[in-house]
């Protein structure tokens, strides 16, 4: 926990964004490209596990602390006009450095406490409050052991220990993959169009940055609970973790669609709370499960593998969808006889800037409840089982 109470600076990036737009005169297509490798810094993380399979903790720490310092340092320099004004491409270049810096820190956290405490998973993983894309093990790759016959005959029981192979070219990661598509692109694309959701509201820029700040906790208190709940369903009912993500993912839904008709007074709040507490459980719930179907020997390699799409629906769904819908309904609110092609950046005011893209965004998570649910019906029969017993006999 000490390691990850520093790994948290991602989530603050809508309380500056306008600020490097202001200061440095990036345009909005700019802006797209720096949010684009941003979230590609977070989610990106092969090459922070090559890397750490082939130095120390210590270094590893050390490297994260480095890029995390430097990448900030270099956007500060920049936003407060001590170097000249570094043009779009640089600053992208920033932000992914400073971004994928809590790799590091969070591969040796994460699968350091799995292997430590791994009868209690659910519990162990929400205690680390930073979003985790743990990456590839490099030494695994180099291994001969992936004939065609292991990866389609030979495949091992769920709970398991998998091949990588055998654990990406299986039904159950397909599944989670789906899962992962629909309930983190819909919920970082909220994240992202969080303040323009706050400003088409016309509430102060004071209160929009308060909301912000708030929403990290209500995600931290989503890893808590989600964990703490999903483990107790687990052990006392025998329930597929799955269940719980449906029930997330359904609750998810709920907010969405209260960012897409916003017209009781309060729901932006309400939002933000709903919004940022299940993104924060879809996490843990996420990282046990993966832990319990595939086995702990790969398991920075599955985590990776299930979540490295994340930055490629975010920006279709971010930038090609919400965008693109916001923008056209700020062209609405344009006075008759102005064309806006001219106008350097459209503004949306209203309730109903975000009502199609956010309805679309909740039929989105719908979507992956549903899977989910699937998912748990196909899972019910090992979860019924004891998935823990190997790990009491070894005791």
């Amino acid at each position: 926990m000490m390691v990850m109470s520093g790994a948290g600076t991602s989530y603050i990036y809508n309380l500056y964004t306008q600020q490097i737009k202001d200061n440095l005169g990036y345009d909005e297509a700019g802006m797209s490209k720096i949010a684009y490798y941003r979230a590609l810094g977070t989610w990106m993380a092969v090459f922070n596990g090559f890397i750490v399979e082939l130095i120390p903790a210590w270094f590893g720490l050390f490297l994260a602390a480095t890029m995390n310092f430097g990448g900030y340092f270099m956007t500060w320099l920049a936003v407060t006009r001590r170097i000249p004004s570094p043009k779009v491409w640089q600053m992208c270049i920033y932000l992914a450095v400073a971004t994928n810096s809590p790799n590091f820190s969070g591969t040796i956290a994460i699968v350091n406490s799995v292997h430590n405490f791994p009868m209690n998973r659910g519990v162990t993983i929400e205690k680390l409050p930073q979003v985790l894309i743990v990456p590839a093990d490099y030494s695994s790759i180099q291994q001969k052991e992936y004939c065609f016959a292991n990866i389609f005959i030979n495949k091992p029981e769920r709970g398991e220990d998998h091949t990588i192979l055998q654990a990406i070219l299986s039904a159950d990661m397909f599944y989670i993959f789906l899962i992962t598509v629909c309930g983190y692109g819909s919920a970082l694309t909220f994240f992202e169009q969080l303040r323009p959701f706050g400003l088409a509201l016309q509430y102060h820029e004071r209160l929009i940055q308060s909301i912000i700040t708030l929403t990290t906790i209500w995600n931290y208190y989503g890893r808590v609970y989600a964990g703490f709940v999903s483990e107790l369903l687990l052990t006392k009912w025998k329930l597929s973790r799955s269940i719980m993500m449906s029930i997330i993912l359904l609750l998810q839904c709920s907010g969405l669609l209260l960012v897409a008709f916003p017209n009781i007074p309060g729901m932006y709040y309400v939002a933000s709370v709903i919004l940022g507490f299940t993104f924060g459980a879809q996490v843990s719930v996420n990282l046990s499960m993966i832990s319990e179907l595939f086995g702990l020997k790969h398991y920075a390699t599955f985590l990776n593998f299930a979540q490295a799409s994340t930055p490629m629906w975010l920006y279709l769904m971010n930038t090609r969808l919400t965008k693109v819908l916001y923008a056209r309904e700020a062209a609405k609110d344009i006075p008759p006889g102005i064309d806006p092609s001219t106008l350097k950046d459209l503004t949306c005011t209203g309730h109903h800037c975000f009502m199609v893209s956010f309805s679309i965004l909740a039929a989105i998570a719908f979507i992956g409840a549903l899977v989910s649910l699937q998912f748990a019906r196909k899972t019910r029969e090992f979860y019924q089982g004891d998935i823990y017993k190997k790990f009491r006999l070894a005791t």
